[in-house]
């Protein structure tokens, strides 16, 4: 499982997984997009997706995720390079809105290859008690980008069903 330290790999289940749109923010953001070096589904064992976490820059609802016995979630796994996953971080509020933590998480590539990937989870103290809608622009980046990378059907069934605000 081991990887060069030039290149980390992020298990991604929200807007992340759309490379096109992570792409562009990176390019807004004075990034170099040629950073994402590849990317494969895979799945994470023991959590699932929760509607828990209010992002003030999407003006709504944002994914993340919970632990959950027995559940199995989709997402894919990025492989950056160094600076990108700094930028990724500074995306993603790292630590103070979502953290990666200290330790990578095991998740299962789709060529059945188990290795270790950062994984952005909402602070706890940031999680609402009740359901928190996406905007639809934002849930619809989820599903493309589902449907890209050929998730689980019923993965992507739970997204479409997902309400919305807008």
């Amino acid at each position: 499982m081991a990887h060069p330290t030039s290149e980390h790999q992020i298990f991604a289940y929200g807007s992340n997984m759309h490379l096109p749109d992570l792409r562009r923010w990176l390019e807004e953001h004075g990034e170099n997009p040629d950073g994402i070096l590849r990317s494969e589904p895979a799945t994470l064992r023991g959590w699932r997706i929760a509607w828990n976490y209010f992002s003030r820059k999407r003006n709504g609802g944002a994914a993340n995720i919970v632990r959950a016995i027995g559940h199995i979630l989709p997402g894919v796994v990025v492989s950056v390079d160094r600076p990108t996953l700094e930028a990724i971080d500074y995306k993603e509020g790292h630590p103070q809105y979502y953290d990666r933590g200290k330790r990578r998480l095991r998740v299962r590539l789709a060529s059945g290859t188990d290795i270790l990937a950062w994984t952005y989870i909402a602070r706890r103290e940031h999680w609402q008690r009740e359901l928190v809608q996406p905007r639809r622009a934002y849930l619809d980046l989820l599903i493309e980008a589902a449907r890209s990378h050929k998730l689980d059907p019923d993965h992507i069934a739970a997204l479409e069903a997902t309400p919305t605000v807008d």
